[in-house]
């Protein structure tokens, strides 16, 4: 059975699974007062408080439709983002954690590998419509494993306002990529849909400046060629003005070739990515309750060749997240949600010794208080998870929000959090380590919000100050006979401090937007892992300790300009700090016109010039990033008011 045939039978058999818990729903009291639903909610918000959390600009997001997250994210610098060139492998870290300390949520469900446990952050596309956030703190009883460092979330709600909206991206680059992004959503009072299609493929022959070459000779690169095909569909269907069923899917298919660093010799590997999302949400929402019923698979198949030394490595991937929650409304002060989580993930390779299956079920219970004329929010969170492999971690999180006045908001959280062994880290052979126990510590942060708004003026300034203490890190060393081996070995303490300033200005046509954030983290090993282990109480490589970006834009009538500038500091290749990669500035300029037609359409041309002043940098050692590049394209969109169905 094919890959794609196995991915549609389990999702049937989830959508029945759904659709029954949905007949017994209906059978309830109708004559009760139903209070409508039209979004499936997501904890995050609601359960989350005191924590630092970033919205994505909408029109830095606009930007860069057309390409990944890790571009979204490289361009903002709020966290670092290690890539091996565009279009490539892209991770993120938040306040000195590593990848696989960084959860990805598409809406409610963590889309980390678990094998690798981490996500490529290069094979998510930006995309119209959705909103991509950034939670700076760890939450692990809130949304489980993994979440140790922060998490990245992107998602989008249905509208039910019997409208089409149509949009057409068409662009291309100066390093011969294409890309065509087309997103259509049709709604009615009871059913939205949205479909999203992005076409990316190109030679990806980007400039670079050799520094294996003592004349730093430009050089183009000629092994990068990528070719890429996305579809991700969200329905929402209300079968009662208090009832809501979600049924989504994302589907893409990857190949791309694998350059090779300065310092090796010519690849000839590539890499072939497939993945299959299918997500099935019913919410029922009675005058005092909502029950949400929600379920995933996952399923995603890699295939790495590299034809010179005659090797194949593949791995196939499936998991299956179900969860059940009821929240109720004692009051308009207080709420409590109970629920259950069950994660089970198996993988299929030969890379592994005997069989990869990893299952973990989860008791959570969440409190929300809201007083004082709502200007106190607290928040608690508990999470028991029972481990196959024999582990219970608990974890725990308390968060708390104030309104002081009109302009000061004071944050402040705290919590456990722990990151379970991948199945890689348990399971690779040779080397797994099927002992392997939980990292896991403790994570706390302040933040202060002062904003302000007069006459045509708005300002806000966010700071927060961040600690986190880590123990049982886990850490692949060499063994014997030169075998690497996972091991509990590091403790790893982290703070810091973070700023976000905010300046607009509105007057008719005429918008200008400043905006400016800085990033200071020490993020240090404090145990030797060995006799003479120099790395004690030194910076963990490829942690910038101080970073920062500003962005203006100006918008008047239908012309806007954009210019954004990042500063990313030393970041060392080496645990004993000795050697390192230089720090970077970049710069890049936005230009969109718009031209409406009709009150219905609009035709968008847009011009960008990245990396302005031919900065030469490196984000991961030895893989050079572009200097300057071009991008041009054009934008069509419809937006059509239908008749009431």
């Amino acid at each position: 059975m094919t890959f794609k045939v196995k991915f549609i039978v389990q999702l049937c058999m989830v959508f029945l699974f759904v659709e029954n818990k949905n007949m017994i729903a209906q059978k309830n009291d109708s004559l009760r007062l139903l209070e409508e639903v039209s979004v499936i909610s997501e904890k995050i918000i609601t359960y989350n408080k005191g924590i630092k959390k970033t919205l994505m600009d909408s029109a830095s997001t606009m930007n860069q439709v057309g390409n990944s997250l890790s571009n979204l994210l490289q361009l903002q610098n709020i966290i670092y983002v290690k890539s091996y060139g565009p279009n490539m492998l892209a991770s993120s870290s938040f306040r000195g954690g590593n990848a696989a300390q960084t959860s990805v949520f598409w809406g409610n469900f963590n889309i980390n590998s678990p094998s690798l446990g981490q996500s490529d952050l290069s094979l998510i596309p930006v995309i119209p419509g959705y909103s991509y956030t950034l939670d700076h703190s760890g939450s692990g009883s809130l949304r489980g494993s993994g979440s140790v460092g922060g998490s990245i979330n992107f998602s989008s709600q249905p509208t039910f306002d019997n409208t089409i909206k149509t949009y057409l991206n068409l662009n291309t680059d100066s390093y011969s990529n294409n890309s065509i992004v087309s997103s259509t959503e049709v709604s009615s009072i009871n059913f939205s849909n949205k479909t999203s299609l992005i076409f990316n493929n190109g030679a990806n022959n980007y400039e670079y400046v050799n520094n294996n070459e003592q004349d730093k000779r430009i050089e183009k690169e000629n092994h990068a060629q990528y070719n890429s095909k996305t579809l991700i569909q969200e329905n929402s269907l209300k079968l009662k003005p208090n009832q809501l069923i979600a049924v989504k899917f994302w589907l893409q298919e990857n190949e791309r070739q694998i350059p090779s660093g300065l310092y090796s010799k010519s690849s000839n590997a590539d890499q072939q990515d497939k993945i299959a999302r299918g997500i099935v949400e019913y919410s029922y929402n009675k005058k005092k309750s909502t029950i949400n019923l929600r379920s995933g698979i996952f399923r995603e198949e890699m295939i790495y060749t590299n034809r010179e030394i005659n090797l194949i490595s593949a791995i196939q991937t499936t998991m299956n997240i179900s969860e059940v929650d009821v929240e109720h409304r004692f009051s308009s002060h207080h709420k409590l949600n109970f629920g259950v989580s069950n994660n089970y993930a198996q993988a299929a390779t030969s890379n592994y010794n005997g069989n990869a299956v990893l299952n973990r079920f989860s008791i959570l219970a969440n409190y929300h208080f809201s007083g004082f004329n709502n200007k106190l929010h607290v928040t608690a969170n508990i999470r028991e998870e029972i481990i196959s492999s024999g582990q219970q971690p608990f974890t725990w999180s308390v968060g708390v929000e104030y309104h002081l006045n009109r302009f000061i908001d004071l944050k402040a959280t705290g919590g456990k959090v722990y990151r379970n062994p991948t199945l890689n880290d348990l399971y690779w052979y040779p080397g797994g380590n099927i002992n392997l126990l939980p990292e896991s510590g403790y994570t706390e942060e302040v933040g202060l919000l002062i904003y302000k708004t007069f006459n045509k003026f708005s300002t806000s300034l966010e700071g927060t100050i961040f600690n986190r203490n880590i123990k049982n890190w886990i850490i692949w060393l060499p063994g014997s006979p030169g075998i690497f081996s996972p091991q509990n070995l590091g403790e790893v303490w982290s703070r810091g401090s973070e700023t976000q300033l905010k300046l607009s200005y509105q007057n008719n046509k005429l918008q200008i937007k400043l905006s400016a954030n800085t990033n200071y983290v020490l993020s240090t090993n404090e145990k030797a892992r060995y006799e003479s282990d120099e790395s004690v109480s030194r910076q963990l490589i490829f942690v910038p300790t101080y970073s920062g970006s500003g962005q203006l834009s100006i918008h008047y009538a239908n012309v806007s300009v954009s210019y954004n500038h990042s500063y990313t500091g030393y970041r060392y290749t080496s645990s004993d700090n000795y050697e390192y990669l230089e720090p970077f500035q970049l710069a890049n300029l936005f230009l969109n016109y718009d031209l409406k037609l009709k009150n219905k359409y609009t035709i968008g041309l847009f011009f960008q010039i990245n990396n302005i002043w031919n900065t030469e940098y490196e984000t991961y050692i030895n893989y050079p990033m572009p200097l300057r590049n071009y991008k041009a394209g054009l934008i069509l969109t419809l937006n059509h008011k239908t008749k009431n169905t």
